[in-house]
């Protein structure tokens, strides 16, 4: 399930005799940090996302026991990424492993990137601007032995928005929510470590690009050469963009404008994404404008 709102639903209570302990407590050692797992026979809970409430809304997670951990509604962030040990002080268990998170990022999570989509498309801006109508999701399929609920999925992307009138031809685009019979064949397990690395393909290139942490394998935060650009880069993308936007001599468009500038071509996009985010999401992420300050070199 998507992070963010969509994790966020009742566990099927459960009975786990062997599980029992007087006290019905372990005493967990994280990180020089010590904190009790409750276990119970019977106990309603609910599952965990690691994404956070953004410091300036007005809801936040209580985090207390249960069904009580978290709050529905608000706009997340995904977390980072940390590795960290842990050891459970109780004869059955064994010392491992396992990917933690760290600070909160700039991204927001999967389910508030995925409830825009439903309102401006998965297309984006500028390529709102070369298309007649924006690419809506027809259907999102969650993979088989996934914990899953159609209700908390659809109340993520979807229903948990008030209705707005968008600019045309933007609208709310409602997906058919399912789960398959199959599973993941490359599903996230204990005995799995997540790669650093990431492999991009499309048409036009000779060979896959392999990046590692958003940088093009065998470069460093120093290399400044065109070629070790990555082809998805934000630079890459807008010169692509203005190659095509020349090319149909579209007026505006050319190699001096700015990344911002040009994205506020899009009126259509622009206009129904501030509706969005003023009526609907409310709080969004805002990142450094200067960010968007470049231009092609």
């Amino acid at each position: 399930m998507p992070c963010g709102d969509a994790t966020i639903f009742p566990k099927e209570p459960t009975r786990n005799e062997n599980m029992k302990i007087n006290n019905k407590c372990v005493e967990i050692t994280m990180q020089n940090a010590s904190k009790k797992l409750k276990l119970d026979s019977d106990v309603l809970d609910i599952y965990r996302t690691g994404a956070k409430c953004l410091p300036e809304s007005h809801l936040h997670d209580p985090c207390k026991d249960g069904t009580n951990f978290h709050v529905k509604g608000p706009i997340r962030t995904k977390p980072g990424l940390v590795w960290f040990g842990f050891h459970i002080i109780y004869k059955h268990f064994n010392s491992s492993r396992f990917l933690g998170r760290g600070d909160p990022t700039l991204s927001v999570s999967c389910s508030d990137k995925i409830a825009k989509w439903c309102y401006l498309g998965i297309q984006g801006c500028l390529l709102s601007f070369l298309l007649t109508r924006p690419i809506y999701l027809k259907s999102f399929t969650v993979a088989g032995k996934t914990p899953f609920s159609k209700d908390a999925l659809n109340g993520a992307i979807t229903t948990r928005f008030e209705e707005v009138i968008l600019c045309s031809p933007f609208k709310l685009n409602v997906p058919l929510i399912q789960q398959s019979d199959f599973t993941f064949e490359f599903e996230k397990t204990d005995g799995k470590i997540p790669c650093p690395s990431s492999i991009s393909w499309w048409r036009h290139i000779r060979k896959p690009e392999v990046s590692v942490d958003g940088k093009k394998q065998g470069t460093t935060k120093k290399t400044k050469s065109k070629n070790y650009r990555l082809g998805i880069c934000r630079m890459e993308l807008m010169r692509n963009f203005i190659s095509i936007g020349e090319l149909l001599e579209i007026s505006n468009i050319n190699k001096t404008i700015q990344y911002g500038e040009l994205k506020k071509l899009c009126t259509n996009y622009q206009d129904s994404w501030n509706i969005v985010e003023k009526h609907i999401f409310k709080q969004y992420v805002s990142k450094d404008p200067k960010l968007l300050c470049f231009t092609l070199d």
